[in-house]
């Protein structure tokens, strides 16, 4: 509630770090369009377009954004995609470029699994896909979601320049559902977004032992919710 209040001002002020924060506390709602916070982004975006986070593709149709040209590739099956990730805190501060290896598969990450990981570089070769399984502990995903990362993803194009990839979270609900799941096979009620985070222990709701909702104990003894 107190960065919301603190984020929220300080972007109308022209604090760009603090227009950072208030984008990510829309993320974490997963982009609820009715969540208050994501309603004042989206009016500081139209107000103000290049002053704030890029986070919804919309008003473009996802057929427009996935049939995009700006990609000069002429690719072979031998060939590996190369993908950046910009990265800030929950509060806005900038935490720099990453070349993406593993950082989003939770198998490498946090997977107690005794089957050997894949190559980094497996599901970013072209033409080829990658499902991976492992068991992760409640702990991992609290120390995860302690500090949550938010990330733009990019793909380097060609030329050196990085093009920026549209994000389908299949956990987005709207009033008519969850639209990303495709269960009738179509796209065209995707919703694109670009920012996303891996986990979450900080929006979730505290109880006393035998409280509501999926929780996990954590070190102080009570129940927290997590999502991943």
């Amino acid at each position: 509630k107190w960065l919301y209040m603190r984020c929220a001002v300080g972007c109308q002020r022209g604090n760009g770090t603090a227009c950072q924060c208030v984008s990510n506390l829309c993320v974490l709602q997963l982009y609820d369009y009715q969540a208050a916070v994501c309603t004042f982004v989206q009016e500081l975006f139209r107000a103000n377009p290049e002053k704030m986070p890029w986070l919804y593709y919309a008003p473009e149709r996802p057929s427009q954004t996935l049939t995009n040209a700006a990609l000069n590739w002429r690719l072979n099956f031998a060939d590996v995609l190369v993908f950046w990730l910009a990265s800030y805190s929950l509060e806005g501060a900038w935490l720099g470029w990453q070349r993406l290896e593993s950082q989003l598969d939770p198998c490498s990450r946090a997977g107690t699994s005794s089957k050997p990981h894949s190559l980094p570089s497996a599901w970013r070769r072209f033409g080829s896909s990658l499902r991976s399984e492992c068991n992760i502990l409640a702990s991992s995903v609290l120390d995860c979601g302690h500090r949550p990362v938010f990330y733009d993803l990019f793909v380097e194009n060609t030329d050196g320049s990085l093009v920026p990839v549209p994000v389908r979270i299949l956990n987005i609900v709207t009033q008519s559902g969850r639209p990303n799941l495709n269960l009738g096979d179509s796209e065209a009620d995707d919703i694109l977004v670009r920012r996303f985070m891996m986990c979450d222990a900080v929006s979730g709701r505290e109880s006393g032992p035998g409280g509501p909702g999926e929780a996990y104990l954590d070190g102080t003894g009570y129940l927290r919710v997590v999502r991943w």
